[in-house]
């Protein structure tokens, strides 16, 4: 819910801060926890988007481009990944020294970034050491495939009328909309725009595509609330629940 209301994807920082208040995660390790989740989703979203630009004969010229970008990215993401997973401690006890010189360790913040960097290197250290990327690269790929598969049914019950591959390809803008730091406050006009752009390129008229983004957005944004208020509930009026539930009873 927080994702999807707050500007820039700063509803990630819900995640680390109820990891921590609610299950004791250290934040350090809740930052690794959430770079993992979102590399793999990355990932897992431009290998789909890729398979998709393989699949469809008649490519437009616009996706074509956009792939090579997606390459970039790509690249660029997982060596900015593997740097942190097999170098970061070194680059935290640079940032270390480097703030030893310059006469910033005495204030509190600094030492507790470097604190809270420490903790997220240890974190990968432990997610390397236990052999866990393959298998959180499944689950990736199944949580995308369902969430194509949602967007894929509602796109069809609002008379969008594409070829399976081509249609995979469309949604896939939205999703890397989704999962980039650009969106505004609720996501409106970011949404709407990766919707209808996806779409537009695979000839679907103008009018069709911004009407289907408005409403898409719309019905994601009441899951999000609806789903999000339950779990807002369940947190804060759980602690009451169980006094209650664990109270001895007058008549005893």
């Amino acid at each position: 819910m927080a994702n999807n209301i707050l500007p820039a994807r700063t509803g990630e920082i819900s995640y680390v801060y109820l990891s921590k208040k609610l299950h004791n995660i250290p934040v350090g390790e809740g930052v690794a926890n959430l770079m993992v989740a979102r590399v793999f989703d990355f990932t897992t979203i431009s290998f789909l988007f890729f398979v998709s630009a393989i699949l469809i004969r008649d490519l437009p010229d616009m996706v074509s481009k956009i792939i090579w970008l997606i390459v970039g990215l790509l690249v660029f993401v997982l060596l900015l990944f593997l740097a942190l997973v097999f170098f970061g401690e070194i680059f935290v006890d640079i940032i270390r020294r480097i703030a030893n010189k310059i006469d910033t360790l005495r204030f509190s913040l600094v030492h507790y970034l470097l604190r809270k960097g420490d903790e997220t290197m240890q974190s990968f250290e432990l997610i390397k050491s236990k052999k866990l990327f393959g298998s959180v690269f499944v689950t990736s790929m199944i949580a995308w495939c369902f969430q194509y598969s949602m967007l894929y049914l509602l796109a069809n019950a609002m008379n969008i009328s594409l070829a399976f591959w081509c249609m995979i390809s469309a949604l896939t803008f939205v999703f890397f909309i989704t999962i980039l730091p650009i969106q505004s406050i609720g996501g409106f006009g970011i949404i709407e725009g990766g919707w209808a752009l996806g779409f537009m390129i695979f000839r679907v008229s103008k009018d069709v595509a911004i009407a289907s983004g408005f409403a898409f957005h719309a019905i994601l944004l009441t899951y999000a609330i609806i789903i999000g208020a339950f779990g807002l509930m369940k947190i804060y009026f759980r602690p009451y629940l169980v006094r209650l539930l664990t109270a001895k009873s007058p008549l005893k």
